[in-house]
């Protein structure tokens, strides 16, 4: 198993622990320390088991880099990565390893989640995932918002992992792992337990939730490249993107513009007309009737006759107490 982590110290000791103690199996836990400054890289440096290693990184990196070093560890046959804010139940290993042994002609072998809060309170289990899955039937069911995935839970061939060059180096990861996943099913499939047997933690201090938004523009664009050019060999992929493509980048444009309006790091007033303009750019490029449809959204017109007036930081204030609320991981 893989734990990349910086500054997690708040988790990480509840994801080590959780690790550690599996039922079954052979494992070695390689953790990336990145630059730690919270008490992460003291904190490991207590745990005394030897199937735990810590390799610091040679300084701070960006996570797709802190990622990527996996490539270079010595790993068995089967490689798993865990979040620091994550945790798996004590017999996550041995529904996997049956679930190998059962499907051995598979790509990837996971299970079902809950997810939790910040808090590590229970908010709801994942929602349902078929037994088997080809590589387009992941696609459809990600891009039409049918299914949580994360970078974590989910166990590949190690050798098909390096094969692949690793994880892609989207800006902060931003969908690398629905693109790695894609890439290792080529050919394949994906094998589920029905047993919901790890927790994935929802919280706005995760890499995902705090990514800037001129990041995640590039990631987002990174991934349509990416599946686009997948889809030149696969006509079913390349036609569940077709399919698709088009309401999903809508939605998650509609999610980086709010977030980049109504986040802490925007301005008094939201986000900037130019800065507003250039994510709609973007969107247009990839996706011209995408873009059009998100341009007539009520809220963004609002918000952009408010920030040129005095009433933009009042209304801006009330649309971040509002936003904070019903934000998507609540």
């Amino acid at each position: 198993m893989v734990l990349p982590v910086r500054d997690g110290r708040r988790y990480v000791a509840e994801c080590v622990e959780s690790v550690l103690g599996q039922s079954c199996g052979d494992l070695a836990l390689e953790v990336l320390e990145n630059g730690s400054t919270d008490g992460t890289a003291e904190w490991l440096r207590t745990v005394r088991d030897p199937r735990l290693r810590v390799w610091p990184a040679p300084r701070a990196l960006p996570i797709e880099q802190n990622w990527q070093r996996a490539r270079a560890l010595e790993k068995g046959e089967f490689l798993l990565f865990v979040s620091h804010d994550d945790r798996l139940d004590v017999g996550f290993l041995a529904i996997v390893d049956t679930l190998i042994r059962r499907c051995q002609d598979a790509a990837l072998y996971t299970t079902h989640f809950r997810l939790i809060d910040a808090e590590g309170r229970v908010l709801r289990s994942c929602q349902p995932v078929p037994a088997r899955e080809s590589a387009a039937e992941l696609l459809t069911s990600r891009l039409a918002y049918q299914r949580e995935m994360s970078g974590v839970g989910i166990v590949m061939r190690s050798s098909a992992y390096d094969a692949a060059g690793g994880i892609p180096l989207f800006e902060g990861l931003a969908h690398a792992d629905d693109a790695l996943w894609l890439a290792l099913l080529d050919g394949s499939w994906k094998a589920t337990a029905p047993d919901e047997a790890f927790s994935y933690r929802l919280h706005p201090g995760s890499a995902f939730h705090s990514l800037a938004w001129r990041p995640a523009v590039a990631a987002i664009e990174r991934y349509a490249a990416f599946v686009e050019s997948f889809g030149e060999t696969r006509a079913d992929v390349r036609e569940a993107w077709r399919a698709h493509a088009s309401r999903f980048l809508e939605r998650r444009y509609r999610a980086i513009l709010l977030t980049a309006m109504l986040g802490e790091a925007a301005g008094p007033g939201g986000l900037s007309a130019a800065d507003r303009e250039e994510i709609l750019r973007s969107l247009d490029r990839l996706d011209p009737p995408a873009g059009r449809r998100l341009r007539r959204r009520w809220w963004l017109r609002v918000g952009a006759r408010a920030g040129a007036t005095r009433l933009g930081t009042p209304l801006m204030a009330g649309c971040r107490v509002y936003w904070r609320y019903r934000r998507p991981w609540r």
